[in-house]
């Protein structure tokens, strides 16, 4: 049993001595004072008990005769000697401190002074050896005069037990000291300040000189720690500032106000996790990734929109970069970004905020194109099919658009950079879940997966990737043949700019005809059902959070538009005409006179309803 409540005591000592707050800390040393104040009363208690005379020197001479005797010169030059000793001690505690605090400031970061500034044992010790130190003069003043009510043996007695406790003091604070030298508790200590009014205060704008920034100390200590390659403090550091940006998140903000903080903090972490990757530290990046992960999901479980596409938004910079780098880190972000978007598009509230995470993983596939990193391509591409399953399941019409749209950009760059086994892939992702898409009619997904394919065909022209050209407009044309009559006409209108897009580059970089003639066919399919069908086209403008332009990539936009596709078509087949006969050589006569032909018949149709 006194084991058992011994350890208990130690734990609450250990508790208050670890504690921050001026008042737990002056807590910890009255306890400390009182306890040592019991022992030494014990002791003395003892030594009467055991003096059966109890006589002393103080009770046989009064004062005037023990000052003849020359007693309290004696006493005197002890506590004189006590006196000078706490002095000394205390100037050199005061200056290892500050040496201390020098060396932490220089290996960590300047910003933790403060939080040496506002630890409270060293003012408390100096405090306390001041009172001892006072106390000692004072005593030496009046020793041998004597005090009303107070013996001198009493009053000495006091005197060596605060020099006593006044270096017994030292044990903790040297204690406290050391711990504070461990960067982990400078970290503890600095999260604290991490709250929502700190941050809203460190935002404001002021011309004031001034270090309120509380998330920033902490970077410092992180990004020192990564130049020592100090794994575990990085790992503590951004465990600190994950777990309060979940604490504010979950707690009611306003609109304004959480767009500010997790700007803030989103920012901070991203720009770690980009220098990580620019360092190539792929450990440190792995990190980032999952603390940016852990708070995604809160920001889902919360319903955090915006700060939900802020967090995919960063994921998909620090994975550009790491790309950029050629880490294989790569491969992992773009899985850990992909399981965030799975879960956000549980939640039909977050199908646009989800469009973030979509540009991410087209950024980084571009990336890694450039950087000829082939399989971190292909994951993208398969990842990207996962997400498209998922949103049809869901019903996300704007949100498998944009999955489309982006696999049309990525099979674009795979085949710049020579990976056709990509581009491939993309075009039957495109093909499947196109199918898909207008099973369900779902004319908005099925039009911007046509257009897509329209500009990997293209590509394909341009590069001379036969094969998927080939592939490429029979999908068109066997779409455009499986549409139902009388309806989609916009979507029959996006295949057929999608067919323009690959025919003029087809010419321009004389392709087989046999790639023509089927595009050629296509058009005049797809014109001759028109006018028999009257079939109009009607497209509106559809703004997407995704950015659709991408550097030096050749994609044609479908655009907006009201007509007919009939005469859609017959403007084509005219302008590929007209393209023929520029051309320098005079391969293509026999598919100009296939196009008039195929003008006329769509023109017979055509006056036949309109005589009908």
């Amino acid at each position: 049993m006194p084991q058992k409540y011994w350890n208990e005591y130690c734990k609450y000592m250990d508790k208050h001595l670890e504690s921050s707050s001026w008042s737990d800390r002056i807590y910890f040393y009255c306890i400390l004072f009182f306890s040592l104040a019991l022992i030494f009363l014990s002791v003395i208690i003892c030594m009467l008990i055991l003096d059966t005379s109890n006589n002393t020197i103080f009770s046989q001479y009064n004062t005037t005769e023990l000052r003849n005797m020359g007693f309290f010169d004696n006493e005197r030059y002890l506590i004189s000697a006590l006196v000078q000793s706490l002095a000394a001690t205390i100037a050199l505690v005061v200056s290892l401190s500050l040496i201390a605090i020098q060396f932490a400031a220089e290996s960590h970061s300047t910003r933790i002074i403060e939080f040496y500034r506002r630890n409270p044992d060293m003012l408390i010790l100096i405090g306390i050896y001041i009172v001892v130190i006072f106390y000692g003069l004072a005593l030496l003043k009046v020793i041998d005069i004597g005090v009303a009510d107070i013996t001198m043996e009493t009053a000495i007695y006091v005197a060596y037990f605060l020099g006593f406790f006044a270096f017994i003091c030292l044990i903790p604070y040297i204690w406290s000291t050391l711990e504070l030298l461990k960067i982990s508790t400078a970290i503890k200590w600095l999260e604290k300040d991490i709250t929502k009014e700190n941050i809203l205060e460190a935002l404001k704008d002021s011309d004031d000189i001034i270090e309120k920034d509380p998330v920033q100390p902490i970077i410092d200590i992180m990004n020192s720690a990564f130049e020592r390659n100090d794994y575990e403090t990085v790992r503590n550091g951004l465990k600190v500032i994950k777990k309060n940006t979940i604490v504010i998140l979950e707690n009611p903000l306003e609109e304004n106000e959480e767009e500010k903080i997790i700007d803030y903090i989103i920012q901070h972490i991203a720009e770690f996790g980009i220098y990580g990757a620019n360092k190539k530290k792929e450990i440190f990046v792995r990190n980032i990734i999952i603390s940016l992960y852990e708070i995604g999901i809160k920001t889902i479980e919360n319903g955090r929109k915006y700060s939900f596409s802020k967090v995919a938004t960063a994921i998909g910079e620090v994975g550009k970069r790491a790309a950029k780098n050629e880490l294989k880190i790569t491969f992992d972000v773009v899985t850990k970004l992909t399981d965030l978007t799975k879960e956000a598009i549980q939640k039909q509230e977050f199908e646009a905020s989800a469009q973030a995470a979509v540009k991410g993983l087209k950024n980084i596939s571009i990336t890694a194109a450039e950087n000829k990193l082939g399989k971190t391509v292909l994951n993208v591409v398969k990842r990207l099919e996962e997400l498209w399953t998922q949103a049809i399941e869901r019903n996300l019409k704007i949100f498998s658009g944009e999955v489309a749209v982006t696999l049309g950009y990525i099979g674009i760059k795979a085949l710049k950079e020579g990976f056709p086994t990509v581009a491939s892939e993309a075009v039957s992702i495109l093909k499947n879940k196109g199918t898909v898409s207008l099973e369900q009619e779902s004319d908005i997904t099925t039009s911007w997966t046509m257009e897509a394919l329209g500009n990997i065909g293209a590509q394909a022209a341009k590069n001379n990737f036969l094969d998927i050209l080939l592939m490429i407009v029979e999908i068109l044309n066997n779409t455009a043949i499986n549409l139902p009559k009388k309806k989609y006409g916009d979507v029959t209108w996006t295949i057929v700019k999608a067919l323009e897009n690959i025919g003029i580059k087809a010419i321009e970089e004389s392709t087989e005809e046999k790639v023509l003639k089927d595009i050629i066919d296509s058009l005049e399919y797809i014109g001759i059902e028109s006018a028999k069908g009257g079939l109009e086209y009607s497209l509106k403008e559809i703004r997407s959070r995704v950015e659709r332009d991408i550097g030096d990539l050749e994609v044609i936009k479908v655009g907006v538009g009201r007509g007919k596709v009939g005469e859609e078509t017959k403007r084509i087949l005219s302008l590929f005409a007209t393209k023929m006969k520029e051309s320098p050589t005079n391969k293509y006569e026999n598919l100009i006179q296939i196009i008039l032909l195929s003008i006329m018949k769509i023109e017979t149709y055509e006056k036949e309803i309109t005589d009908t």
